[in-house]
C-alpha cells in the first residue's frame, strides 16, 4: 500500500505542539528588543531571554524577531505564561487574523502584507497584551515600517508617553492599518496605470490583469480577516471602558475604507478585463477585414482568369496577339480601382 506525502508538519501532532510551518534560512536570528518608558522617562534596549526583566512602573514594549525558535519561544511563554495555543499559531506563518484571550491575556495576530516581484507575501504580526506589557511577535521586524512609532516615543512631548499600554496597542494598530491604507494606493496606482496602457499599448497581456486581480484577492481576503479582529477587539472591555475606544473606532474606520476601495478596485478589474478582450476582437476584426478586402480585389481577377481558362475549341479572343496584355492590364485596373474604391472609404 503506497503511502501519502502530507504537506502539514503538523499532522498527527497533539495540540499545542510548537512546529514552525515557515523556511528557515541561515539569515535567521533571534532576539529581543526592549523599550520601555514613562512620561519621564525612555530607554531602548536589547536583551536576552534569561536577562530579561519588565518594570512594573513603566509601559513595557518586547519585540520579538524570530518566530522560529521553538526554545525561545517556549521561554518566553514561561516568562510571561503564555498558552502553548497562542504561541503554537505563533510559529504557524499562515494563521489567519484573529483575536483570543488567555485569561487577563489578548492574543492578537494581524498581518503584514509585502510586495515582491508584482506579487504580495505576508507574515504575522503577533501581540499579547498583559497588564504593562506589549509582547509583538514575528517573523521579521521591519524598522521602516514602525520608525514613525519609535519617533513619538523617544519624543517626551508626545501623547503615547502619557499613556499606557492601551494606547501603545491602539498606536501598534494604527501603524498597521496606515500600512494597508499605502497598500490599498499601490493598487489604485496599478490599475490606473494599468488602464492607460491597455489604451496607449497592446501588449499589456491577459496575465499581467489575472497577477492583479489575485493580488486584490488576496488582499481582499486579509483585510476582512483583519476587520473581524478589530471589531472583537473594540467591543473587548480593554477598550470598551476605555477613552482610546474612539482612537481604535477611528481605525477601524480607515480600515473598512481600504476594504471598500479594494472592493472597488476589484469590479473595476472586470471592466479591465472586458477592455482587454474587446481590444482582442478589434484586432481581429481588422485581421478579417483586411483579408477580406485583399480576397475582394482578387475575386475580379479570379472570375476573369476562370472565364478565359474554359476548355472550349471556339474562343476568338485567345487568337488575338494582344489578348494576354490585354487581359494582364484590364485586371491591374481592376484591382488598381478597387484598391482607391477602398482607401476613399478609409476601408484600408
Amino acid at each position: 500500500m503506497g503511502t501519502t506525502k502530507r504537506r502539514n508538519r503538523k499532522f498527527g501532532l497533539p495540540p499545542g505542539s510548537l512546529v514552525y510551518t515557515g523556511t528557515k534560512t541561515p539569515g535567521n536570528h533571534t532576539e529581543i528588543l526592549k523599550v520601555e518608558y514613562s512620561s519621564k522617562d525612555f530607554n531602548e534596549s536589547k536583551s536576552s531571554i534569561q536577562n530579561l526583566k519588565i518594570s512594573p512602573e513603566k509601559t513595557n514594549w518586547l519585540i520579538f524577531e524570530g518566530v522560529h525558535d521553538s526554545n525561545a519561544l517556549e521561554q518566553l511563554g514561561k516568562l510571561f505564561n503564555i498558552h502553548r495555543l497562542a504561541l503554537e499559531d505563533v510559529m504557524n506563518i499562515s494563521q489567519r487574523p484573529k483575536m483570543e484571550e488567555f485569561g487577563k491575556m489578548i492574543f492578537l495576530v494581524l498581518p503584514i502584507v509585502t510586495s515582491s516581484d508584482n506579487r504580495y507575501e505576508k507574515y504575522n504580526i503577533n501581540l499579547f497584551l498583559t497588564e504593562n506589557t506589549v509582547i509583538l511577535i514575528s517573523e521579521k521586524f521591519e524598522t521602516d515600517l514602525w520608525e514613525p512609532l519609535f519617533n513619538r516615543l523617544r519624543d517626551p512631548a508626545k501623547t503615547i508617553r502619557k499613556n499606557g499600554v492601551a494606547y501603545l496597542l491602539f498606536s501598534i494598530l494604527d501603524i498597521i492599518v496606515d500600512h494597508y491604507i499605502d497598500l490599498s494606493s499601490e493598487i489604485d496606482d496599478h490599475l490606473f496605470d494599468l488602464r492607460i496602457s491597455m489604451t496607449r499599448d497592446d501588449s499589456i497581456t491577459f496575465e499581467r490583469i489575472l497577477e492583479i486581480q489575485n493580488n486584490i484577492l488576496y488582499l481582499r481576503k486579509t483585510f476582512n480577516a483583519t476587520r473581524e479582529t478589530l471589531s472583537g477587539l473594540m467591543k473587548h472591555s480593554v477598550t470598551e471602558n476605555s477613552e482610546f475606544k474612539f482612537f481604535l473606532r477611528d481605525s477601524f474606520d480607515h480600515l473598512v475604507q481600504v476594504i471598500e476601495s479594494v472592493d472597488f478596485n476589484f469590479m473595476n478589474l472586470d471592466g479591465l478585463i472586458n477592455l482587454h478582450f474587446s481590444k482582442l476582437n478589434q484586432k481581429m476584426n481588422e485581421i478579417i477585414k483586411f483579408l477580406t478586402l485583399i480576397s475582394t480585389m482578387f475575386i475580379p481577377a479570379s472570375f476573369i482568369v476562370g472565364f478565359y481558362g474554359m476548355n472550349f475549341k471556339y474562343m476568338p479572343e485567345l487568337n488575338l496577339p494582344y489578348a494576354y496584355p490585354l487581359v494582364v492590364v484590364v485586371i491591374a485596373l481592376v484591382i488598381s480601382s478597387l484598391f482607391v474604391m477602398f482607401r476613399r472609404k478609409k476601408w484600408m
